[in-house]
Protein backbone atom coordinates (compact mmCIF):
# COMPACT_ATOMS: atom_id res chain seq x y z
CA UNK A 1 0.00 0.00 0.00
CA UNK A 2 2.65 2.87 0.96
CA UNK A 3 4.39 1.78 -2.51
CA UNK A 4 1.40 1.86 -4.57
CA UNK A 5 1.30 5.37 -2.62
CA UNK A 6 4.86 6.56 -3.49
CA UNK A 7 4.37 5.30 -6.66
CA UNK A 8 1.32 7.78 -7.24
CA UNK A 9 3.22 10.90 -5.80
CA UNK A 10 5.97 10.38 -8.04
CA UNK A 11 3.86 10.36 -11.22
CA UNK A 12 2.37 13.68 -9.82
CA UNK A 13 5.21 14.97 -9.38
CA UNK A 14 7.26 14.15 -12.86
CA UNK A 15 3.75 15.47 -14.30
CA UNK A 16 4.01 18.72 -12.82
CA UNK A 17 7.25 19.29 -13.61
CA UNK A 18 6.89 18.44 -17.40
CA UNK A 19 3.64 20.67 -17.46
CA UNK A 20 6.32 23.38 -16.18
CA UNK A 21 8.89 22.50 -18.79
CA UNK A 22 6.24 22.78 -21.26
CA UNK A 23 4.85 26.56 -19.80
CA UNK A 24 8.79 27.46 -19.81
CA UNK A 25 9.03 26.41 -23.03
CA UNK A 26 6.06 27.90 -24.34
CA UNK A 27 7.36 31.17 -22.48
CA UNK A 28 10.62 31.09 -23.97
CA UNK A 29 9.59 31.05 -27.67
CA UNK A 30 7.14 33.71 -27.24
CA UNK A 31 9.73 35.50 -25.86
CA UNK A 32 12.21 34.81 -28.83
CA UNK A 33 9.82 35.73 -30.83
CA UNK A 34 9.10 39.18 -29.80
CA UNK A 35 12.76 39.38 -29.42
CA UNK A 36 13.07 38.43 -33.12
CA UNK A 37 10.46 41.48 -33.84
CA UNK A 38 12.26 44.19 -31.90
CA UNK A 39 15.56 43.22 -34.07
CA UNK A 40 13.49 43.71 -36.75
CA UNK A 41 12.17 46.81 -36.09
CA UNK A 42 15.38 48.19 -34.72
CA UNK A 43 17.11 47.00 -37.87
CA UNK A 44 14.55 48.61 -39.72
CA UNK A 45 14.79 52.03 -38.05
CA UNK A 46 18.66 51.81 -37.72
CA UNK A 47 18.25 51.81 -41.78
CA UNK A 48 15.87 54.40 -42.08
CA UNK A 49 17.81 56.18 -40.17
CA UNK A 50 20.40 55.82 -42.19
CA UNK A 51 18.82 56.81 -45.10
CA UNK A 52 17.37 59.81 -44.04
CA UNK A 53 21.19 60.67 -42.73
CA UNK A 54 22.61 60.11 -46.13
CA UNK A 55 20.19 62.35 -48.14
CA UNK A 56 20.27 65.31 -45.78
CA UNK A 57 24.33 64.92 -45.94
CA UNK A 58 24.18 64.76 -49.79
CA UNK A 59 21.88 67.42 -50.19
CA UNK A 60 23.76 69.55 -47.62
CA UNK A 61 27.10 68.84 -49.55
CA UNK A 62 25.91 70.08 -52.46
CA UNK A 63 24.11 73.38 -51.67
CA UNK A 64 27.87 73.98 -49.54
CA UNK A 65 29.55 73.49 -53.00
CA UNK A 66 27.15 75.38 -55.09
CA UNK A 67 25.26 78.32 -52.82
CA UNK A 68 24.19 79.69 -56.32
CA UNK A 69 21.83 76.57 -56.72
CA UNK A 70 19.94 77.14 -53.27
CA UNK A 71 17.40 79.78 -54.68
CA UNK A 72 16.40 77.06 -57.82
CA UNK A 73 16.33 74.18 -54.77
CA UNK A 74 14.47 76.47 -52.38
CA UNK A 75 11.89 77.30 -54.94
CA UNK A 76 11.40 73.32 -55.68
CA UNK A 77 11.51 72.33 -52.35
CA UNK A 78 10.09 68.83 -52.01
CA UNK A 79 11.20 66.05 -53.56
CA UNK A 80 10.82 61.99 -52.93
CA UNK A 81 13.69 58.99 -54.27
CA UNK A 82 13.02 55.54 -54.75
CA UNK A 83 15.82 53.45 -54.18
CA UNK A 84 16.75 50.21 -56.18
CA UNK A 85 16.37 48.04 -52.86
CA UNK A 86 12.50 49.50 -52.38
CA UNK A 87 13.75 51.74 -49.86
CA UNK A 88 13.06 55.73 -50.24
CA UNK A 89 13.34 59.17 -48.44
CA UNK A 90 11.70 62.26 -48.72
CA UNK A 91 13.65 65.74 -48.61
CA UNK A 92 12.12 69.45 -48.20
CA UNK A 93 14.26 72.84 -47.96
CA UNK A 94 13.29 75.66 -46.52
CA UNK A 95 14.71 78.73 -45.06
CA UNK A 96 13.41 80.19 -41.89
CA UNK A 97 13.12 83.78 -40.40
CA UNK A 98 16.99 83.79 -39.33
CA UNK A 99 17.47 82.69 -43.11
CA UNK A 100 19.04 79.27 -42.03
CA UNK A 101 18.49 76.73 -44.80
CA UNK A 102 16.75 73.77 -43.19
CA UNK A 103 17.45 70.19 -44.74
CA UNK A 104 14.38 67.97 -43.22
CA UNK A 105 14.63 64.08 -44.94
CA UNK A 106 12.59 61.33 -43.97
CA UNK A 107 13.96 57.90 -44.44
CA UNK A 108 12.02 54.77 -44.98
CA UNK A 109 12.45 50.81 -44.49
CA UNK A 110 9.29 49.06 -44.86
CA UNK A 111 6.66 50.37 -42.75
CA UNK A 112 9.14 52.17 -40.63
CA UNK A 113 10.46 55.54 -41.05
CA UNK A 114 13.15 58.22 -39.32
CA UNK A 115 13.49 61.93 -39.69
CA UNK A 116 15.99 64.22 -39.27
CA UNK A 117 16.61 67.67 -40.05
CA UNK A 118 20.07 69.31 -40.35
CA UNK A 119 21.06 73.06 -40.53
CA UNK A 120 23.07 75.51 -42.95
CA UNK A 121 23.86 78.67 -40.89
CA UNK A 122 24.19 81.81 -43.14
CA UNK A 123 27.77 83.74 -43.11
CA UNK A 124 27.55 86.86 -44.73
CA UNK A 125 31.01 88.27 -46.13
CA UNK A 126 31.99 91.38 -47.67
CA UNK A 127 34.04 90.94 -50.83
CA UNK A 128 36.57 93.72 -51.77
CA UNK A 129 37.83 93.22 -55.25
CA UNK A 130 40.44 94.38 -56.93
CA UNK A 131 40.80 97.80 -58.66
CA UNK A 132 40.62 98.06 -62.08
CA UNK A 133 39.95 100.58 -65.07
CA UNK A 134 36.53 100.68 -66.83
CA UNK A 135 36.70 102.67 -69.66
CA UNK A 136 32.74 104.84 -70.50
CA UNK A 137 30.79 103.31 -72.83
CA UNK A 138 29.28 105.71 -76.07
CA UNK A 139 26.09 104.02 -76.96
CA UNK A 140 23.75 106.95 -76.76
CA UNK A 141 23.47 110.48 -79.04
CA UNK A 142 23.48 112.38 -75.52
CA UNK A 143 24.14 111.54 -72.02
CA UNK A 144 24.08 113.73 -69.00
CA UNK A 145 24.47 113.76 -65.42
CA UNK A 146 21.32 116.28 -65.01
CA UNK A 147 19.04 117.96 -67.09
CA UNK A 148 18.25 117.49 -70.76
CA UNK A 149 16.90 120.53 -72.60
CA UNK A 150 15.61 120.18 -76.14
CA UNK A 151 13.71 123.32 -78.13
CA UNK A 152 12.78 125.24 -81.28
CA UNK A 153 13.45 121.91 -83.77
CA UNK A 154 16.50 120.49 -82.42
CA UNK A 155 17.06 117.48 -83.33
CA UNK A 156 18.57 113.97 -81.70
CA UNK A 157 19.50 111.20 -84.24
CA UNK A 158 19.91 108.34 -81.16
CA UNK A 159 19.28 107.91 -77.97
CA UNK A 160 19.38 110.06 -74.70
CA UNK A 161 19.60 109.34 -70.88
CA UNK A 162 20.33 110.77 -67.58
CA UNK A 163 20.33 110.13 -64.33
CA UNK A 164 18.46 112.82 -62.86
CA UNK A 165 15.41 111.85 -61.25
CA UNK A 166 13.70 115.51 -60.96
CA UNK A 167 10.14 115.96 -62.05
CA UNK A 168 10.58 117.99 -65.68
CA UNK A 169 14.39 117.85 -65.81
CA UNK A 170 13.59 116.43 -69.49
CA UNK A 171 12.41 119.18 -71.53
CA UNK A 172 11.01 118.94 -74.53
CA UNK A 173 9.51 121.60 -76.63
CA UNK A 174 8.56 123.60 -79.81
CA UNK A 175 8.66 120.56 -82.44
CA UNK A 176 11.50 118.87 -80.96
CA UNK A 177 12.67 115.49 -82.07
CA UNK A 178 14.29 112.65 -80.28
CA UNK A 179 14.92 109.76 -82.68
CA UNK A 180 15.20 106.90 -80.10
CA UNK A 181 14.78 106.68 -76.61
CA UNK A 182 14.36 108.56 -73.43
CA UNK A 183 16.29 107.05 -70.47
CA UNK A 184 15.99 108.41 -67.01
CA UNK A 185 17.64 107.83 -63.50
CA UNK A 186 16.48 104.86 -61.87
CA UNK A 187 13.83 104.19 -59.40
CA UNK A 188 11.90 107.80 -61.36
CA UNK A 189 8.70 108.15 -62.52
CA UNK A 190 9.85 108.20 -66.82
CA UNK A 191 6.37 110.14 -67.23
CA UNK A 192 7.47 112.83 -64.33
CA UNK A 193 11.08 113.22 -65.73
CA UNK A 194 10.19 113.55 -69.22
CA UNK A 195 8.20 117.07 -70.15
CA UNK A 196 7.02 117.04 -73.91
CA UNK A 197 5.32 119.89 -75.19
CA UNK A 198 3.95 121.90 -78.36
CA UNK A 199 4.87 119.26 -80.58
CA UNK A 200 7.83 117.97 -79.79
CA UNK A 201 8.05 114.24 -80.27
CA UNK A 202 10.07 111.01 -78.64
CA UNK A 203 10.20 108.37 -81.24
CA UNK A 204 11.31 105.65 -79.36
CA UNK A 205 10.21 104.56 -75.44
CA UNK A 206 10.88 106.27 -72.37
CA UNK A 207 12.28 104.18 -69.46
CA UNK A 208 14.47 103.99 -66.53
CA UNK A 209 18.43 103.34 -67.03
CA UNK A 210 19.37 99.55 -66.01
CA UNK A 211 22.04 100.55 -63.71
CA UNK A 212 24.25 103.70 -63.20
CA UNK A 213 27.30 105.06 -65.72
CA UNK A 214 30.45 106.56 -64.54
CA UNK A 215 31.92 109.20 -66.23
CA UNK A 216 35.39 109.53 -64.82
CA UNK A 217 37.71 112.01 -66.53
CA UNK A 218 40.85 110.76 -68.20
CA UNK A 219 44.14 110.92 -66.97
CA UNK A 220 45.79 114.11 -67.32
CA UNK A 221 49.36 113.43 -68.40
CA UNK A 222 52.52 115.39 -66.94
CA UNK A 223 54.03 116.49 -69.63
CA UNK A 224 57.48 115.33 -70.62
CA UNK A 225 60.83 116.70 -70.29
CA UNK A 226 62.30 117.25 -74.14
CA UNK A 227 65.03 119.47 -75.27
CA UNK A 228 64.41 122.73 -75.29
CA UNK A 229 64.58 124.49 -78.79
CA UNK A 230 63.85 128.16 -77.68
CA UNK A 231 61.08 129.76 -80.25
CA UNK A 232 59.85 128.80 -83.43
CA UNK A 233 58.27 131.31 -85.90
CA UNK A 234 56.88 130.37 -88.87
CA UNK A 235 56.27 133.57 -91.67
CA UNK A 236 54.83 132.90 -95.20
CA UNK A 237 56.81 130.46 -96.05
CA UNK A 238 57.14 126.68 -94.96
CA UNK A 239 59.01 125.37 -92.30
CA UNK A 240 59.39 121.94 -90.98
CA UNK A 241 60.23 120.28 -88.10
CA UNK A 242 61.66 117.05 -87.91
CA UNK A 243 62.68 116.03 -83.88
CA UNK A 244 60.61 116.56 -80.59
CA UNK A 245 61.29 119.38 -78.58
CA UNK A 246 60.15 121.89 -76.22
CA UNK A 247 59.50 125.52 -77.43
CA UNK A 248 58.84 128.80 -75.84
CA UNK A 249 56.85 129.75 -78.10
CA UNK A 250 55.20 128.08 -81.63
CA UNK A 251 53.90 131.15 -84.05
CA UNK A 252 52.65 130.38 -87.32
CA UNK A 253 51.60 133.88 -88.36
CA UNK A 254 49.06 134.62 -91.47
CA UNK A 255 48.97 131.95 -94.45
CA UNK A 256 52.43 130.21 -93.01
CA UNK A 257 52.68 126.77 -93.14
CA UNK A 258 54.36 124.59 -90.37
CA UNK A 259 55.34 121.02 -91.30
CA UNK A 260 55.60 118.23 -88.52
CA UNK A 261 57.66 115.34 -90.27
CA UNK A 262 56.73 112.45 -87.93
CA UNK A 263 58.61 109.65 -89.51
CA UNK A 264 57.12 106.40 -88.41
CA UNK A 265 56.99 107.01 -84.76
CA UNK A 266 55.65 109.42 -82.30
CA UNK A 267 56.66 113.06 -82.39
CA UNK A 268 56.41 115.36 -79.20
CA UNK A 269 56.44 118.99 -79.04
CA UNK A 270 55.52 121.25 -76.05
CA UNK A 271 55.33 124.87 -76.22
CA UNK A 272 54.37 127.10 -73.64
CA UNK A 273 52.47 129.01 -75.98
CA UNK A 274 50.97 127.80 -79.68
CA UNK A 275 49.54 130.02 -82.71
CA UNK A 276 48.08 129.35 -85.85
CA UNK A 277 47.48 133.09 -87.26
CA UNK A 278 44.54 133.38 -90.21
CA UNK A 279 44.75 131.12 -93.23
CA UNK A 280 47.87 129.57 -91.51
CA UNK A 281 48.10 125.66 -91.62
CA UNK A 282 49.78 122.92 -89.39
CA UNK A 283 50.45 119.45 -91.37
CA UNK A 284 51.33 116.07 -90.04
CA UNK A 285 53.75 114.42 -92.88
CA UNK A 286 55.08 110.36 -92.09
CA UNK A 287 53.34 107.26 -91.53
CA UNK A 288 53.54 108.25 -87.23
CA UNK A 289 51.55 110.48 -85.44
CA UNK A 290 52.11 113.95 -83.49
CA UNK A 291 51.55 114.41 -79.61
CA UNK A 292 51.44 118.34 -78.89
CA UNK A 293 51.74 119.40 -75.61
CA UNK A 294 50.93 123.52 -74.42
CA UNK A 295 51.21 124.94 -71.10
CA UNK A 296 49.12 128.06 -71.35
CA UNK A 297 47.79 130.48 -74.69
CA UNK A 298 46.27 128.39 -77.32
CA UNK A 299 44.50 129.78 -80.30
CA UNK A 300 43.30 128.91 -83.67
CA UNK A 301 42.34 132.30 -85.99
CA UNK A 302 40.57 132.48 -88.83
CA UNK A 303 40.75 130.07 -91.82
CA UNK A 304 43.41 128.45 -90.06
CA UNK A 305 44.21 124.17 -90.59
CA UNK A 306 45.67 121.98 -88.42
CA UNK A 307 46.47 118.52 -89.66
CA UNK A 308 43.70 118.85 -92.53
CA UNK A 309 46.54 117.41 -94.87
CA UNK A 310 46.25 113.90 -93.56
CA UNK A 311 42.50 114.00 -92.87
CA UNK A 312 43.04 111.46 -90.17
CA UNK A 313 42.51 112.62 -86.77
CA UNK A 314 44.26 109.33 -85.23
CA UNK A 315 47.23 111.53 -86.36
CA UNK A 316 47.48 114.49 -83.81
CA UNK A 317 46.78 114.24 -80.31
CA UNK A 318 46.31 117.65 -78.18
CA UNK A 319 46.94 118.39 -74.58
CA UNK A 320 46.27 121.69 -73.41
CA UNK A 321 46.92 122.92 -69.47
CA UNK A 322 45.78 126.22 -69.65
CA UNK A 323 42.34 127.92 -68.56
CA UNK A 324 42.62 131.47 -68.70
CA UNK A 325 40.27 131.63 -71.27
CA UNK A 326 38.16 129.25 -73.22
CA UNK A 327 40.01 127.22 -75.96
CA UNK A 328 38.40 128.66 -79.43
CA UNK A 329 37.81 126.72 -82.93
CA UNK A 330 35.91 129.05 -84.96
CA UNK A 331 35.22 131.58 -87.99
CA UNK A 332 36.14 128.67 -90.36
CA UNK A 333 39.07 127.10 -88.59
CA UNK A 334 39.30 123.62 -88.83
CA UNK A 335 40.69 121.04 -86.39
CA UNK A 336 41.35 117.49 -87.35
CA UNK A 337 42.63 115.27 -84.37
CA UNK A 338 41.83 115.26 -80.66
CA UNK A 339 41.95 117.32 -77.62
CA UNK A 340 42.33 117.28 -74.05
CA UNK A 341 42.13 119.98 -72.26
CA UNK A 342 42.67 119.90 -68.66
CA UNK A 343 40.39 122.38 -67.12
CA UNK A 344 39.51 125.20 -70.30
CA UNK A 345 36.40 125.33 -72.23
CA UNK A 346 35.72 124.99 -75.28
CA UNK A 347 34.24 127.77 -78.05
CA UNK A 348 33.29 125.62 -81.17
CA UNK A 349 31.53 128.25 -83.23
CA UNK A 350 30.97 130.61 -86.60
CA UNK A 351 31.11 127.87 -89.08
CA UNK A 352 34.29 126.04 -87.37
CA UNK A 353 34.57 122.55 -88.04
CA UNK A 354 36.48 119.51 -86.07
CA UNK A 355 37.50 115.81 -86.87
CA UNK A 356 38.62 113.87 -84.21
CA UNK A 357 37.48 114.21 -80.76
CA UNK A 358 37.11 116.15 -77.47
CA UNK A 359 37.88 116.12 -73.76
CA UNK A 360 37.66 118.78 -71.10
CA UNK A 361 37.35 118.97 -67.71
CA UNK A 362 35.88 122.80 -68.24
CA UNK A 363 32.35 123.55 -67.47
CA UNK A 364 30.89 125.03 -70.38
CA UNK A 365 31.37 123.57 -74.07
CA UNK A 366 29.25 125.73 -76.93
CA UNK A 367 28.97 124.48 -80.67
CA UNK A 368 27.34 127.51 -82.23
CA UNK A 369 26.39 129.24 -86.02
CA UNK A 370 26.97 126.25 -88.18
CA UNK A 371 30.00 125.03 -86.62
CA UNK A 372 30.41 121.08 -87.19
CA UNK A 373 31.95 118.62 -85.11
CA UNK A 374 32.29 115.03 -86.68
CA UNK A 375 33.76 113.03 -83.66
CA UNK A 376 33.69 110.11 -81.70
CA UNK A 377 32.63 111.89 -78.22
CA UNK A 378 32.38 115.53 -77.21
CA UNK A 379 33.33 114.37 -73.58
CA UNK A 380 32.99 117.33 -71.07
CA UNK A 381 31.19 115.11 -68.05
CA UNK A 382 31.50 118.12 -65.59
CA UNK A 383 30.19 121.04 -68.64
CA UNK A 384 27.11 122.20 -69.75
CA UNK A 385 27.17 121.65 -73.72
CA UNK A 386 25.45 123.66 -75.28
CA UNK A 387 24.00 123.60 -78.95
CA UNK A 388 22.55 125.95 -80.82
CA UNK A 389 21.98 128.19 -84.01
CA UNK A 390 21.97 125.03 -86.11
CA UNK A 391 25.62 123.35 -84.26
CA UNK A 392 25.75 119.52 -85.86
CA UNK A 393 27.41 116.86 -83.62
CA UNK A 394 28.03 113.60 -85.43
CA UNK A 395 29.25 111.77 -82.58
CA UNK A 396 28.33 110.77 -78.81
CA UNK A 397 28.19 113.45 -76.53
CA UNK A 398 28.87 113.09 -72.57
CA UNK A 399 28.17 115.87 -70.29
CA UNK A 400 26.99 117.02 -67.09
CA UNK A 401 23.96 118.84 -68.20
CA UNK A 402 22.92 119.71 -72.25
CA UNK A 403 20.81 121.98 -73.70
CA UNK A 404 20.03 122.15 -78.00
CA UNK A 405 18.00 124.63 -79.40
CA UNK A 406 17.44 126.54 -82.68
CA UNK A 407 17.82 123.83 -85.43
CA UNK A 408 20.58 122.13 -84.14
CA UNK A 409 21.57 118.40 -84.31
CA UNK A 410 23.38 115.58 -82.89
CA UNK A 411 23.70 112.61 -85.08
CA UNK A 412 25.07 109.26 -82.81
CA UNK A 413 27.55 107.34 -84.60
CA UNK A 414 28.28 103.61 -83.97
CA UNK A 415 32.12 104.50 -84.49
CA UNK A 416 31.89 106.42 -81.16
CA UNK A 417 32.23 102.84 -79.47
CA UNK A 418 35.72 102.27 -80.89
CA UNK A 419 37.16 105.25 -79.81
CA UNK A 420 39.39 103.22 -77.04
CA UNK A 421 41.33 100.75 -80.13
CA UNK A 422 42.37 104.47 -81.38
CA UNK A 423 42.89 106.69 -78.33
CA UNK A 424 45.47 104.53 -76.31
CA UNK A 425 46.91 107.13 -75.04
CA UNK A 426 44.22 108.64 -72.73
CA UNK A 427 44.30 106.25 -69.26
CA UNK A 428 42.01 106.30 -66.68
CA UNK A 429 42.79 105.52 -62.69
CA UNK A 430 41.88 102.31 -61.53
CA UNK A 431 38.40 102.89 -59.98
CA UNK A 432 37.32 101.62 -56.31
CA UNK A 433 34.67 99.00 -57.23
CA UNK A 434 32.00 98.99 -54.45
CA UNK A 435 32.36 96.09 -51.83
CA UNK A 436 30.09 92.95 -52.50
CA UNK A 437 27.88 91.46 -49.62
CA UNK A 438 27.77 87.69 -50.16
CA UNK A 439 25.71 85.28 -48.47
CA UNK A 440 27.48 82.02 -47.54
CA UNK A 441 26.82 79.03 -45.14
CA UNK A 442 28.50 76.97 -43.14
CA UNK A 443 27.60 73.34 -41.40
CA UNK A 444 25.13 73.93 -38.45
CA UNK A 445 23.12 71.42 -36.28
CA UNK A 446 20.76 68.20 -36.36
CA UNK A 447 17.76 67.70 -34.50
CA UNK A 448 15.29 65.44 -35.09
Amino acid sequence: MLVRNQKGSILLVALSVTLCLLLLGAGLVALSYADLKQSVRQQRNAEALYIARGATDAVASYLLAHPEAIPQVLARGYDEVVLENGARFTVSVSKDDDDRILISSTGYSGENYERLTFSLEPRTETIYTEPEVVYPIFDMAVFAEGSITIGNAGIIDGNLGTHTVLAGDVYLNNASIVDGSVQVGIGANPSRVVTIKNSAQVYGIITNLDEERQYPLPIFPEFPDLPNRGNLSVGTSTVSVSESGYYNNITVTNSGKLIFNVGSGTMKIRAKNFSLNNSSQMEIVGSGKLILYVEEKLEFKNSSTFNVNTNDPNKALLYYKGASSKLKINNSCTFCGSIYAEKADFDLANSGLILGSIFTGGTDVKLSNASMAYVQVIYAPNALVTLHNSGYVRGAIVCKEFESKNASRVEFAADAQEIWDWLSDLQFEPQEPQPIEVTTYIKGSWSN
